[in-house]
């Protein structure tokens, strides 16, 4: 696999992925826009991992809840879906007794059970913010996951969003990019940026609407789209 070493999708692919985001939300939402005024998103070139075929998407419960419009947006836009494994209340490493396996639990399952994948979709750390006191827990928890995936795989990594703690947030955010930017054919996404629209959280200012499960579902599939294959 070839591609740049890791990094952030650039300022300019998130906003075309924002735009596209509310596109979907609005044609699928808002009954009253005119059925003759479709959105017309031309994504643009930008330096990508090489291209991907096979998915993997390790997640909490918001991928849980999103797993139809995930499955839907990642095979309409040509995407094996290997597999989609999302529980609630999931954190980075720790298992919880009677509880959710751990993301590292859930990738050495997935590759005990013969899958390869050319990317690794990973969506944790929400259950791990409010639990970890320092930028160290965090760097700890966050190699330990990226250690478990193969070192030829490509990683997108989704960024949390808990409207209710903004500041260790943005440490747990922060620090993700920085550790996966030292990992080669490896993104951060940045999905706080997307989810501070208010239509698509919920009251509890973490899970997801209707159609923040179409933003999601859409974010994550244009993440994978914007490459060049």
């Amino acid at each position: 696999m070839t591609g740049r070493q890791g990094g952030i999708a650039s300022g300019a692919a998130m906003l075309m992925v924002l735009v596209l985001v509310f596109v979907a939300v609005a044609s699928a939402c808002t009954a009253s826009r005119s059925a003759d005024e479709p959105g017309q998103v031309v994504l643009p070139e930008v330096e990508f991992p090489a291209s991907v075929e096979s998915v993997v998407m390790i997640g909490d419960s918001l991928t849980e809840g999103a797993q139809p419009e995930l499955e839907s947006a990642l095979a309409a836009a040509g995407f094996e879906v290997a597999r989609i494994d999302g529980q609630s209340s999931r954190r980075i490493v720790v298992d919880q007794d009677g509880g959710p396996s751990s993301g590292v639990a859930a990738i050495e399952q997935a590759l005990a059970d013969g899958l390869a994948p050319d990317a690794w979709v990973i969506a944790l750390g929400t259950n791990d913010v409010t639990h970890n006191e320092s930028i160290d827990d965090f760097v700890v928890i966050i190699e330990e996951l990226l250690d478990a995936i193969p070192d030829d795989a490509m990683v997108v990594w989704v960024d949390v969003y808990l409207r209710d703690f903004p500041g260790q947030t943005d440490v747990f955010n922060t620090t993700v990019r920085r550790v996966v930017a030292d990992r080669s054919d490896s993104v951060v996404f940045d999905w706080s940026a997307l989810a501070a629209e208010p239509a698509l959280v919920g009251d509890d200012g973490i899970h997801l609407t209707e159609a923040g499960n179409v933003a999601f579902a859409t974010a994550v599939t244009e993440a994978l789209s914007l490459r060049q294959g």
